[in-house]
């Protein structure tokens, strides 16, 4: 799994979010259940044209600037 924090329920950044809004990458089912709570109480919004290929594209994204991270 990419990212920093690997031992976390949930990593936050900005890598491939658009203003206003930040990357989530859920990791353990408590991350999950944690986020779903916080959507339902409206704690957290996601983006209006959120779709699985935006997931792709910004995991892609997150998986390329982690490789070249690793590589420094």
């Amino acid at each position: 799994m990419p990212y920093a924090n690997i031992y976390a329920d949930i990593s936050l950044g900005g890598l491939g979010s658009e203003e206003g809004y930040t990357t989530v990458v859920i990791r353990t089912e408590n991350g999950k259940r944690l986020f779903e709570e916080a959507l339902e109480e409206g704690y957290i919004e996601l983006h209006p044209q959120w779709c699985e290929k935006k997931k792709e594209e910004v995991m892609q994204k997150i998986e390329e600037w982690t490789e070249k991270k690793g590589k420094r």
